[in-house]
């Protein structure tokens, strides 16, 4: 199972040198039975993203508190979107290709343009 792993180090500048030093001399790399994907890092190192590939939790925590003690984080699992999903694996949904405006997802909940449409016409 995939898994992304998200991390933001302290702002004090003490933790995020600590953290620096820490992933040269290891290379950063997950404990035996988790497997890591990939790396980004913000280009201010004020945190970023890993991610992980394991069946093995007990590996995913010691990962996490490798760094703990650095960064906040946190891991949760992730699932592949290779193509459009289809609505008939949603709950309450008859079949189809779900279709979304981007235009409709500008800002904080914003719904997709059919059911903003909708609750316009809604008094």
């Amino acid at each position: 199972m995939k898994f992304m792993l998200t991390f933001a180090i302290r702002p004090e500048s003490r933790g995020r040198d600590e953290a620096i030093a820490r992933f040269k001399a290891t290379g950063g790399q997950p404990p035996k039975g988790a497997k890591l994907l990939g790396r980004w890092t913000a280009a201010d190192f004020s945190g970023g993203f890993d991610l992980l590939e394991s069946d093995d939790v007990g590996a995913l925590t010691e990962f996490s508190l490798m760094w703990s003690d650095l960064m906040e984080m946190r891991i949760v699992p992730v699932v592949e979107m290779r193509s459009s999903p289809k609505s008939s694996s949603a709950p309450g949904r008859s079949g189809g290709e779900t279709r979304f405006n981007s235009r409709a997802f500008r800002g904080a909940g914003a719904v997709p343009r059919s059911r903003r449409s909708h609750q316009e016409r809604s008094p």
